[in-house]
């Protein structure tokens, strides 16, 4: 009986010896798939997730301005680009609104002395409008018509600006267009783009070459 068991005993202390160590080595396979890769967290995934530290990176992070200026690494419309300031009449140091205004003006001494006014209030002797210098501002008043210079016969002195057609205003023996020297020439046959000193001083016109 005793050396049953004995034998009994020695069975046990293997089949519990056995036990043991199996569980010991799961229970080490467990502790390490936990914390493998999860448990430190300086650990940063690869440049294609675009995340560090469990956080989205900005695609902008250098603090370079974007199209706008910005530096806050968000996507940004580009600026409006200003839109052109409206034309306007010149009339000796003063600027009158196309549209709105006209340069009432007089000759002078060889020269136009004329002040802004609203439409239909240049009134007096000798006075008359410039209500445009120039055929863009005539694209504001009345499109595609020029701006037209009436003028006396017996003086050759302006007596008047306005928008026409160009049929109006062209092969006329009492009207010129206003012109620009520096764009392609607009004048009648015979005339050249030149700055005036009687019909209408200080202005560009199209007139007989001197």
């Amino acid at each position: 009986m005793l050396h049953i068991r004995g034998r009994r005993a020695l069975f046990t202390l293997i089949v519990l010896s056995s036990t043991t160590a199996l569980f010991g080595a799961c229970g080490g396979a467990i502790q390490s798939d936990l914390f493998s890769g999860a448990a430190d967290a300086s650990v940063s995934p690869g440049p294609e997730t675009g995340k560090t530290g469990g956080s989205v990176v900005d695609a902008r992070t250098d603090g370079s301005p974007t199209l706008d200026g910005a530096t806050d690494g968000l996507p940004h419309d580009a600026p409006p680009v200003d839109a052109s300031p409206p034309p306007v009449i010149v009339c000796n140091a003063a600027n009158c609104a196309v549209g709105t205004q006209t340069c009432c003006a007089e000759h002078k001494n060889g020269s136009i002395r004329g002040e802004c006014k609203d439409l239909n209030k240049c009134t007096g002797t000798g006075k008359f409008g410039i209500s445009c210098d120039g055929d863009d501002d005539c694209q504001v008043i009345k499109k595609d018509s020029v701006c037209c210079v009436t003028f006396s016969l017996q003086t050759g002195q302006a007596t008047g600006a306005s928008c026409a057609e160009v049929k109006d205003c062209t092969n006329n023996t009492t009207r010129t267009r206003t012109c620009d020297p520096t764009a392609k020439n607009i004048c009648d046959t015979g005339d050249v783009c030149r700055l005036s000193t009687n019909t209408l001083p200080g202005y560009y016109l199209c007139l007989p070459p001197i």
